[in-house]
């Protein structure tokens, strides 16, 4: 099975819990990426490579957001915007990475660990930007729930991005160079 079609059954599986029970839950926040920076410095390597003087401060922090809904059972399906990212001056680009996963909460209400596990795909333009991709997704967190079965709270989560977004590279021997934006990820967010 290729990746579009975890895709396909990831979104299917999404639809078909808008009939469960389940109430919706919503996390929104910031997050670290650790390729970030691969990806400025390959662009301004370019810009450099071309004759061009490069002084870009690029700091490697994303907004993200994320929905879920999940059953008694502690299994659940969600979706995934962001960690949104972008540079404008010296070299412009953006990246906005979209995703599908399943999830499973370790405990009932309250404070508890999960992991996800999806897709995700890279939508990415700019300059040098030949394309987006897409990739696994894994990751793990814990949440911290306010007393009383409230949506309310924060929680924080390490999370890995397998995707790949195509850059062209003039150091590179092919033109190319593959690039994981978010391999990374360390996110801070707040629960809703």
């Amino acid at each position: 099975m290729n990746r579009y079609h975890v895709f396909v059954v990831l979104a299917v599986l999404l639809l078909a819990s808008g009939t469960a029970s389940a109430d919706w839950k919503f996390a929104a926040g910031a997050t670290y990426l650790s390729g970030m920076t691969d990806l400025s410095d390959t662009l301004e390597d370019n810009l450099e490579d071309r004759g061009f003087v490069v002084d870009t401060l690029v700091i490697p922090i994303g907004a993200s957001f994320q929905g879920y809904t999940e059953w008694d059972s502690g299994f659940g399906v969600g979706f995934s915007l962001g960690p949104a990212m972008a540079a404008f001056g010296d070299i412009d680009f953006f990246n906005i990475p979209i995703g599908l996963d399943a999830r499973y909460s370790f405990g009932s209400d309250g404070n508890r660990p999960y992991i996800r596990l999806g897709g995700r795909y890279h939508i990415a333009n700019g300059d040098d930007i030949e394309s987006g991709g897409a990739g696994p997704f894994a990751a793990v967190g814990y949440e911290f729930r306010d007393s009383g079965g409230s949506n309310s709270g924060w929680g924080f989560e390490l999370a890995y991005d397998g995707a790949e977004i195509e850059v062209v590279s003039t150091r590179s021997v092919t033109g190319f160079e593959d690039i994981k934006a978010a391999e990374v990820m360390l996110s801070v967010f707040v629960l809703f």
